[in-house]
């Protein structure tokens, strides 16, 4: 007897390939939501970071230009005033460090990269030097001045943070590019 087209065993083990060809390709598209999911929750994490690093460099820049401004001829009101972007500046690097949010910036993680963590351990390092830098010239305004030594101190520390801020971004954006 001669076997048709539809007949024999062909078309039968044809049809048994496609569930697990489906089955493959689900499985597939599992991993691959799972690592795109990955990849995305690090690229937040870090552009989140970068945020809150920015946010916190400008809130320094603006303490140091404020205070400047209120010892050469402001009233007490406006050092306070100034204190509170050095106040959080400092919440901010607490954040980046140990994890939570701040002014300005979102909750994050703390920081598990060990060197990106050394670096942003010694930033709240530099702002403890930076208020006490600040309040010294608070203490005699008289020697205090721009130009003074306890000035150049303090711009010598404000200098560190800048320069602390750009290894931190450029470390930073090093793993991002990883």
């Amino acid at each position: 007897m001669k076997k048709g087209y539809m007949g024999g065993n062909k078309i039968s083990r044809r049809w048994y390939w496609m569930p697990a060809a489906i089955l493959i390709l689900g499985i597939l598209s599992i991993a691959l939501l799972v690592g795109e999911n990955r990849i995305r929750e690090r690229h937040k994490n870090n552009y989140e970071f970068i945020h809150a690093l920015h946010e916190a460099r400008v809130r320094t820049a603006l303490f140091h230009l404020w205070f400047e401004e209120a010892v050469s001829n402001g009233t007490r009101a406006d050092i306070e005033a100034s204190f509170n972007y050095l106040d959080v500046a400092t919440n901010i690097s607490a954040a980046l460090v140990y994890g939570g949010g701040a002014k300005g910036v979102s909750a994050m993680q703390p920081l598990a990269d060990p060197e990106l963590r050394d670096h942003a351990e010694s930033m709240r390092t530099l702002f403890a030097e930076f208020r006490k830098s600040a309040l010294e010239r608070l203490e005699d305004p008289k020697r205090a001045g721009i130009g003074s030594p306890l000035d150049k101190r303090f711009n010598i520390v404000f200098s560190k943070l800048e320069e602390k801020y750009e290894t931190l971004e450029a470390l930073t954006w090093i793993k991002v590019r990883s």
